[in-house]
């Protein structure tokens, strides 16, 4: 099984360049009443009363036999889903049978003997402890792995707030994109903080012959207890979403464009239906449809199919598509919302107050007022607010109180919103790099766009998504996430 480490390692690259620490990875001997100081979940296990064997594994823990089986633990830090799949690729590449995989049970030959396995994984305090029993195959003993099984536990002194409507919840960004550990912490700071739903963001055309960055996302939002939403980027604010190489866009009401989204979409779901609430078919849809307003009859088609087809697999998924209410008031053009809102169960908006330039010169209070504004407009109908936030980055006139008044602003609506009110996402954790902006902002823009040459428009554009954060890049935190801690305590208590 030492082949194993090398594909860890591969997948973890995979992952996204996601690093790990040797000397976090070892773990006390006594596993079975294992707690880190600072803990928030105990792992535990029942273990029978065999003899310690030396490992060369650097992700084993302990190692049992009675000479004819072997218990292994072994404990990583990657969530269990990229464990579980080294393992059945190392078993089919070395020729093994798997015989089931609830428990992955599994046997390999080597020489003239054949070896049972079986493996079962749990996550607890930010690691996957991974247990394998393994045997020659007449000498082992189901009731016993039964039993090792039923005993492993992982002890939660934490509880995600449970609410039908008017949720809290927060897009979740690490500090730093290639530390495991800090999407650990990000996620962590989001759950202990009575946080109860994220947001992601997919591509299609990344996402469908790629799964591995989505896995782990969608199985950290899992392990933390919390839900999310999940906007499919067919419209990425102003321009058409990245497609599959094999995908060609002849226009929204084409049929085989729409049979093959609506594909992608439920086989979305289904892969990760413990997790998400929400599904939403395009991002910020009224900028690009302002601009393209000849296609807005063919996208009502698109979406109402696409919706369809969604709620036949699916009845109780939740439905919509994403606004930007600050471009609708703003150009006060309303026709989008009013064409496409009555398809879904729900709208939901994006809402940010600038001036020209992404100038943050506004008066905080204003964000409260527009979240009534949209209450308003949407009359009857459920709503939500997938972003809302407020930049602190002084070169665009924002500073730390007025950010720390907008979450109070927020918050004040949140807590009076009616009942129809499903959500509130506040945009963001933590700040971005200055890399990791530059990306994001040029990927509202399309490849051949003078624009993107301007840096009177790029400059600000990548710094209004830069520093949006209620967390410095650095790890320091503004005053606006003192008062997002705060509040949603007090919210959490009501």
């Amino acid at each position: 099984m030492k082949k194993l480490v090398l594909i860890f390692l591969i997948l973890s690259i995979i992952a996204g360049g996601c690093t790990t620490n040797e000397e976090d990875q070892k773990q006390p001997d006594d596993i079975k009443t294992y707690s880190a100081s600072d803990s928030k979940e105990d792992f535990s296990i029942w273990l029978p009363d065999w003899e310690e064997a030396e490992s060369d594994d650097p992700n084993n823990n302990l190692t049992l036999t009675d000479k004819q089986c072997n218990i292994a633990v072994n404990v990583i830090d990657l969530p269990p889903e990229f464990y579980e799949k080294a393992v059945e690729d190392y078993i089919i590449e070395n020729n093994g049978t798997i015989l089931s995989r609830s428990p992955l049970t599994y046997t390999l030959t080597s020489g003239k003997y054949t070896f049972k396995t079986q493996t079962k994984a749990l996550f607890c305090d930010d690691k996957t402890y991974f247990v394998y029993i393994s045997c020659l195959e007449d000498q082992f003993d189901e009731t016993m792995s039964q039993e090792v099984f039923d005993s492993m536990d992982c002890t939660k002194e934490w509880e995600t707030p449970n609410r039908e409507n008017k949720k809290l919840g927060l897009v979740v960004f690490p500090q730093n994109t290639s530390d495991i550990n800090s999407y650990y912490k990000a996620f962590n700071l989001a759950r202990d903080n009575n946080v109860q739903m994220t947001h992601y963001y997919v591509t299609w055309g990344e996402v469908e012959n790629n799964w591995t960055t989505n896995d782990f996302i969608l199985g950290m939002v899992k392990n933390k207890g919390l839900k999310s939403s999940i906007v499919f980027n067919v419209i990425h604010t102003s321009v058409i979403g990245e497609l599959p190489d094999d995908v060609e866009f002849k226009g929204w009401d084409d049929p085989v464009f729409i049979s093959r989204f609506s594909d992608f979409v439920i086989e979305y779901i289904e892969r990760y239906e413990d997790t998400v609430d929400y599904v939403e078919i395009g991002n910020e849809v009224d900028i690009y449809l302002n601009k393209h307003p000849d296609e807005l009859d063919d996208y009502a088609i698109f979406y109402k199919e696409v919706y369809d087809n969604i709620k036949e697999a699916h009845p109780d998924m939740k439905v919509g598509t994403v606004f930007a209410y600050h471009d609708l008031k703003a150009n006060n053009n309303f026709e989008v919302y009013e064409t496409l809102s009555p398809i879904g169960v729900f709208d939901a908006f994006t809402l940010y107050i600038y001036s020209q330039g992404f100038i943050f010169d506004r008066d905080p209070v204003e964000l409260y007022e527009h979240l009534q504004e949209i209450e308003e407009l949407t009359g009857d109908r459920n709503f939500a607010i997938e972003e809302i936030g407020w930049n602190a980055y002084e070169g665009l006139e924002g500073n730390e109180e007025d950010q720390r008044q907008a979450v109070s602003y927020a918050f004040d609506y949140l807590e009076e919103a009616p009942d129809r009110f499903e959500f509130m996402n506040w945009f963001i954790l933590y700040d971005s790099s200055e890399e990791e902006s530059r990306k994001v902002a040029e990927s509202f823009i399309e490849p051949d766009d003078p624009l993107l040459e301007n840096e009177r428009f790029m400059d600000p554009f990548s710094n209004f998504i830069r520093y949006l954060g209620l967390i410095e890049s650095d790890g320091t935190p503004r005053e606006g996430w003192d008062e997002f801690a705060k509040r949603a305590q007090e919210y959490n208590e009501e």
